[in-house]
C-alpha cells in the first residue's frame, strides 16, 4: 500500500486488508513523505501482519519500488491508502493466479467520492477502465 496525504482514508484502507477472508500476508505500507496525520493513523494500527516505511516524498513510483524492494511474499498485491479493497480480494485474485505462471491481475473498480458515495456510470471515473476491445498489450500499456 502506498500512501501521500491519505490521512481521511487510509485506516479504512488499512481494515479493508487486515479483515480479508484470505489472511497470510504482509501489508507493507510506504509513506511518500506525507504531510497530514497520514503517519500518526498507521502507527496507531497494532497488527504483526505490518511494516511500515515512510520515506521523502518522491512520487508514487519510488514508493512502489520500496514496497516490491521489501515484500517477501509470492504475489504482490498493489493498493492506494485511498482504496477499499473487497473483503474476498485476496482470495479471488490468488485462485485466479495461481495456476498461471506470470500473470498479472487487474479488476474492475468501484468508483467512489471522498465520502464512500458510488460515483454513478456516467462519470468519467465509473468508465475508465470499461474498454473490452483493447489487446492485452494496450491494457498493459495504458495502467
Amino acid at each position: 500500500m502506498t500512501t501521500y496525504n491519505h490521512g481521511p482514508f487510509i485506516l479504512e484502507a488499512i481494515s479493508s486488508i487486515l479483515n480479508q477472508s484470505y489472511n497470510n500476508f504482509e501489508l507493507i505500507i510506504v509513506n511518500d513523505g506525507s504531510s497530514d496525520d497520514t503517519h500518526v493513523k498507521i502507527l496507531s494500527v497494532k497488527d504483526p501482519r505490518i511494516k511500515y516505511i515512510s520515506q521523502e516524498n518522491k512520487g508514487t513510483s519510488s514508493a512502489v519500488n520500496k514496497a516490491y524492494e521489501n515484500a517477501k511474499g509470492e504475489y504482490i498485491a498493489f493498493m492506494s491508502g485511498d482504496d477499499i479493497s473487497c473483503e474476498n480480494r485476496l482470495d479471488v485474485q490468488l485462485e485466479i493466479a495461481s495456476d498461471k505462471e506470470n500473470t498479472i491481475l487487474f479488476s474492475e473498480a468501484t468508483f467512489i467520492d471522498e465520502t464512500g458515495t458510488e460515483l454513478k456510470a456516467s462519470s468519467w471515473a465509473a468508465n475508465l477502465f470499461k474498454y473490452s476491445n483493447l489487446s492485452q498489450t494496450e491494457i498493459i500499456y495504458r495502467l
